[in-house]
């Protein structure tokens, strides 16, 4: 098996799972017609130096993604480990469920994010990342790349829940977030048991330059950050 491509073609709905597979040419899901449902499970994919994505996911519709038990091994330049693009035109729930896997960019200088979501338009995105391990990325140093990049726009309500994430070396913040939701938007922003180090631009960056209402809650307590701190920038 080379690449995999997941695709809706019509405005039907559609159900796929991949299990106990190797994907080593990366992995292209598109849900812009019919609302899909994607599961993959203990699966390892990569990307190589040709391929643009490692793991591509793409929703305009109420959808759902769901990535368990895997290990993303990052090879493309300023490639991302999983990524999300949520741009629905109406009211609906885009979600993303990345819980208990590897995400790898070791070797590669050209790495991108270890996960980036961007949302446009309108409706929810919630992400769940949980428990996951993001390791030596971002190396590209090319536009907001970061361990993981959250990054809403337009009108669209951003849900973002990071809880027992291990990020170590990344090349810029292991946590950036880029506001730019205009009124209307909202993001949405919990960190709880997390592990941050070695992150060169610091382990949590927000910069807010949208209009919309940022909310954030964490426990520091429970949070440990090495290396270096965290820098809230609002423009």
């Amino acid at each position: 098996m080379t690449g995999v491509a997941v695709l809706t073609p019509t405005s039907a709905p559609i159900t796929v799972t991949l299990r106990h597979l190797t994907i080593p040419d990366g992995l292209i899901a598109r849900f812009n017609l019919g609302t899909g449902h994607l599961t993959v499970d203990d699966t390892t994919i990569s990307s190589g130096s040709g391929s643009p994505e490692t793991v591509s996911l793409e929703a305009a519709v109420p959808s759902s993604f769901v990535v368990t038990r895997s290990h993303i091994q990052i090879g493309g330049n300023e490639a991302e480990g999983i990524s999300l693009n949520s741009h629905q035109t109406s009211a609906g729930l885009v979600s993303l469920s990345v819980i208990g896997d590897q995400i790898s960019g070791h070797g590669n200088i050209e790495s991108g994010s270890g996960i980036e979501i961007d949302t446009t338009g309108t409706g929810t995105t919630r992400a769940d990342l949980l428990n996951d391990s993001i390791w030596d990325i971002a190396a590209c140093n090319c536009g907001a790349s970061s361990g993981i990049l959250v990054d809403p726009q337009d009108t669209t309500i951003a849900d973002i829940n990071v809880v027992g994430m291990s990020v170590e070396r990344s090349r810029s913040e292991a946590l950036y977030v880029l506001n730019e939701s205009k009124s209307g938007g909202r993001m949405i922003l919990e960190l709880f048991n997390n592990i941050f180090s070695h992150a060169m631009d610091g382990a949590v960056g927000i910069s807010s330059s949208g209009a919309s209402h940022l909310a954030s809650r964490s426990a520091p307590a429970r949070t440990t950050i090495t290396e270096k701190g965290s820098r809230i920038n609002s423009k």
